[in-house]
């Protein structure tokens, strides 16, 4: 069993942990949950040795171990899988997963002069990959593969540390339902071996789904451990923001007849082809598709353009991306600078920011979003991740385009914020604003989505209409069904 028992952290005046206690069995799926800001982030940390506590004892197995350091925490048998890529994006799949393990896999010790056989890596990742059903090409660069396949590679990365305790840190969070169902699948095995899994994750469908037990933590504290077989998805909302949630509701479709964008038999080349479809004013437009159906790419590839309809003359596409830490946030700099860089849209490069506008423009968005932060001078990087994703849906309203492109809302953000951000999305529309909506989310995009585009081998497969729509449907169109 892994035990942590009554770990404190401050910094200076600020409480983040509050005498946590946390107990992980052997062989079991422990869901570690709360809003944005409970601290849950701060206790893996802990755990991996990021993050220092004030006091509080760690054991393993009944011998308390040393997590002083990320190294330390490792060799004591803790792996973390990081909702953060810190992958190399120009070496292969095969160079990421056996990264300073790699005499592991040749017998040859590691030298600044040494020589390593790639041969060898990428067949001990081929057999991994296939060991475990991950499906991305051991020889591939990072830096081509779309987020969800850098995920796997990340995932891939940890597995063949065999290490007793594995944090999955929003794993689920870039990947789409084929690639979810293969990491579920990866659990089970994983649980059989006896290994202990910490599951952090806002989709509390999937808490339901895979885990045997769940700590809700809010405030620095821990509040509650349940078993998932005796609660509801109610019940752990409820516990973790300290009241009910209401999800926001559309007064109604607000699409009308008028076209915002076309696109005629659009094309990268590489990924899609021969796509054609419209996006009415007042529309949301739901793109979905499995890891390499193209449905990533073709959100970017109209994001970098410009609608060809009739009110695009002279506004540009918002772009909100679904890779908030690699994509969206400039980390050291502050809320206002981010939100910000969005008026740099009607400006040349090099011209001046105007500086009292953005602070009125972010200060009225930190309001409209509520976003809480000590104000616009905050540096980004220190607010939890959904009000950083606030901050990036403020930077794509500043110039109010007429043509939203955003991929996965909500990803890595609480219930609470996930339901502030559907409004914000239900507010644009309802302004006559028009929405494509990348997701990998079944759910928000039966919510949201006055259509779906289903992308499958880089074409659009099949286009569903709301009396069309469940999880059964999307799941079947997609081809995994």
């Amino acid at each position: 069993m892994l035990s942590m028992k009554a770990i404190i952290k401050n910094y200076g005046p600020i409480n983040v942990l509050n005498a946590v206690d946390l107990e992980v069995r052997n062989g079991e799926v422990h869901a570690l949950l709360g809003s944005n800001g409970a601290g849950k982030s701060t206790l893996i940390k802990v755990l991996g040795g990021l993050v220092t506590p004030n006091s509080g004892v760690i054991s393993l197995d009944g011998n308390s171990i040393d997590v002083s350091s990320p190294k330390r925490s490792l060799s004591a048998g803790v792996a973390i899988v990081h909702q953060e890529t810190d992958l190399v994006p120009e070496l292969s799949v095969a160079e990421n997963i056996f990264l300073g393990m790699e005499s592991s896999v040749t017998g040859a010790e590691n030298g600044f002069l040494s020589r390593i056989n790639r041969t060898l890596l990428k067949n001990a990742a081929s057999e991994l990959l296939r060991r475990y059903g991950l499906d991305v090409a051991p020889g591939a660069k990072v830096a081509d593969l779309a987020p969800g396949a850098q995920q796997i590679v990340q995932i891939a990365r940890v597995l063949a540390l065999e290490s007793k305790v594995v944090i999955f840190d929003e794993p689920t969070a870039r990947l789409g339902q084929k690639d979810r169902d293969v990491l579920f699948r990866i659990f089970a095995t994983l649980k059989n071996e006896g290994k202990k899994l910490i599951f952090v994750t806002h989709y509390l469908d999937e808490v339901m789904l895979v885990a045997d037990r769940a700590t809700i933590m809010r405030d620095g504290k821990d509040v509650a451990t349940l078993e998932t077989a005796q609660t509801s998805v109610q019940e752990i909302s409820r516990l973790m923001v300290g009241d009910d949630v209401r999800l926001p509701s559309r007064k109604s479709s607000q699409a009308d007849d008028e076209i915002v964008a076309r696109f005629d038999n659009i094309s990268d080349g590489r990924a899609f082809a021969g796509v054609s479809f419209q996006i009415r004013v007042g529309e949301i437009i739901g793109v979905l598709g499995h890891l390499g159906s193209g449905r990533h790419e073709i959100s970017r590839h109209i994001a970098r353009s410009r609608s060809n309809g009739r009110r695009s003359e002279t506004r540009h596409v918002g772009f909100v991306p679904e890779d908030r830490r690699g994509e969206g946030i400039f980390p050291q700099l502050a809320v206002m600078e981010n939100v910000g860089l969005g008026l740099l849209t009607k400006k040349r490069m090099f011209s001046l920011m105007p500086r009292a506008k953005m602070k009125a423009m972010t200060d009225e968005y930190i309001r409209a979003l509520q976003i809480k932060t000590n104000g616009g001078g905050q540096v980004i990087s220190t607010l939890s991740g959904g009000n950083q994703q606030k901050a990036i849906f403020a930077r794509a309203l500043i110039n109010e385009p007429s043509l939203y492109v955003i991929e996965c809302p909500t990803v890595g953000v609480d219930v609470k914020a996930g339901a502030e951000l559907h409004a914000a999305i239900f507010s644009l529309v309802e302004r006559g604003a028009s929405v494509l909506l990348a997701t990998d989310d079944l759910d928000e995009a039966i919510r949201l989505c006055d259509r779906i585009l289903i992308m499958r081998n880089g074409r659009i497969a099949q286009e569903l209409l709301p009396q069309d729509y469940s999880r059964q449907a999307l799941v079947v169109a997609m081809g995994a069904g």
